[in-house]
């Protein structure tokens, strides 16, 4: 019985949760970061393990409506205090140690300021503790389905704010409407914005994970809808890493199926048939930004200036010998970058770039041990990996070649999410609903 009431307080707070953040982004209502950080805390101490699992990779698309790395700090706290015997100290934690130390010695040669040094390392200790956790009895397809939910909630929220702002006039809304996630500074609380090619990448992950539930027979109906609204959602964020994470999710997948090749030509006809509904609903609903979404793979610089930002860091990591050997520090990365070195005008957009200047190559080799360790451990829960399980990995790896990584505390939370999907044994198959 208190399993159960356990369980009923738990979604009630989950219900909480969302009619606040409908209230903040939707209506712009100043609902403090601080009470959804609240709820979310604890939800984690009312639930059990996999509700805590679920509701950390939650905070993926929650990432700017909570105070961000105090709830991840929390959420691995929680789960270590709940279940100890399920944390087996290993050679990760130590390497974890290893690499917070590093980023601790860039503060004798650079400002810091401690609070964000410290957020410079939760992600890091969130990943250390998860890669010496027990996950064989974790429900996956609950984390799956909250996250992607939650993905979907956030992208319908700001949709709602959009015809919101027009007063309920859906086609003014419609027009208005250029890449979801950017809202008015002007009009705008902080935290309510969401980076658009964050927004479509985390829709991406979404739409990966309901893929492998259903190539191992454990989706749901609801799992359709989810997938075809993170797909019409992505596109809206007329972001072009979400398109070049689209088309590569779509190539992975379909080298992934067994079988022989009419497997493999039914999974194509199910993603055209969802392509083909999607671009009617689109061009339907927001012929505008299609127009706009096209419009932005025809300019001259398709990198929006990305390119050059990568020639001024090439120069400057060359040019100092210093950072290719020690880096200046994650914490505050971009101001470092920006306001004291005078770099450029912009933080890296190369996750390889970042890390070597904040990290120098010793960095670098950091973190590419850290995504062998994560392989090496999974291994744990089966030796045999095919090509599904890597692909939540990939497709972070790849966004951070034009983005971040290292000091992306979404992204490194992604790599946990990485690492849960590796764990998987996607060779067993079920029946679908």
């Amino acid at each position: 019985m208190l399993r159960i009431n356990k369980r009923i307080l738990y979604y009630t707070m989950f219900a909480i949760l969302l009619f606040l953040l409908s209230v903040r982004y939707s209506f712009q209502i100043d609902i403090s970061r601080t009470l959804l950080t609240v709820i979310v805390i604890a939800m984690a101490v009312l639930g059990d393990r996999n509700e805590v699992i679920a509701i950390s990779m939650g905070c993926i698309p929650l990432h700017n409506a909570i105070d961000f790395f105090v709830t991840m700090l929390a959420c691995v706290l929680i789960l270590v205090i709940k279940d100890p015997q399920k944390v087996k100290v290993g050679f990760p934690l130590p390497f974890i140690g290893f690499a917070i130390a590093w980023e601790f010695l860039h503060c004798f040669a650079f400002e810091c300021v401690p609070i964000e040094l410290a957020a410079s390392l939760v992600p890091l200790l969130f990943i250390g503790i998860y890669l010496c956790m027990d996950l064989n009895d974790i429900d996956y397809a609950l984390v799956v389905r909250t996250m992607a939910f939650i993905s979907f909630y956030m992208c319908f929220l700001h949709i709602l704010n959009y015809i919101v702002r027009a007063d309920g006039n859906l086609v003014k809304a419609f027009v208005n409407l250029r890449r979801l996630g950017s809202i008015s500074s002007e009009e705008s609380l902080f935290g309510t914005k969401i980076n658009p090619n964050a927004l479509g990448v985390i829709n991406i992950l979404g739409m990966v994970s309901l893929l492998q539930l259903r190539f191992v027979g454990k989706n749901k109906k609801i799992d359709l809808f989810l997938f075809f609204g993170l797909l019409i959602f992505g596109v809206l964020t007329s972001s072009r890493t979400f398109f070049v994470c689209l088309l590569l999710m779509i190539l992975l997948y379909i080298m992934a199926q067994k079988g022989d090749m009419f497997k493999k030509l039914q999974s194509i006809f199910m993603l055209m048939v969802l392509g083909v509904s999607a671009w009617g609903v689109l061009n339907w609903l927001f012929p505008s930004v299609l127009e706009f979404y096209f419009g932005r793979f025809q300019v001259g610089d398709i990198t929006t200036g990305r390119a050059q930002l990568m020639i001024q860091y090439h120069d400057f990591i060359v040019n100092h010998l210093w950072v290719l050997a020690f880096g200046i520090g994650s914490a505050n990365l971009s101001d470092k970058a920006v306001e004291t070195h005078e770099i450029a005008n912009n933080a890296p957009h190369n996750s390889i770039q970042e890390i070597v200047l904040a990290w120098g190559i010793p960095g670098l080799v950091m973190i590419t041990l850290l995504i062998f360790i994560m392989y090496i451990e999974s291994k744990k829960y089966g030796k045999k990996k095919i090509l599904l399980n890597f692909i939540p990995l990939i497709i972070i790896l790849t966004k951070s070649m034009a983005g971040q990584l290292l000091t992306s505390g979404y992204s490194m939370l992604a790599l946990a999410f990485a690492y849960l999907s590796l764990c998987q044994d996607f060779t067993l198959t079920g029946q679908t609903d």
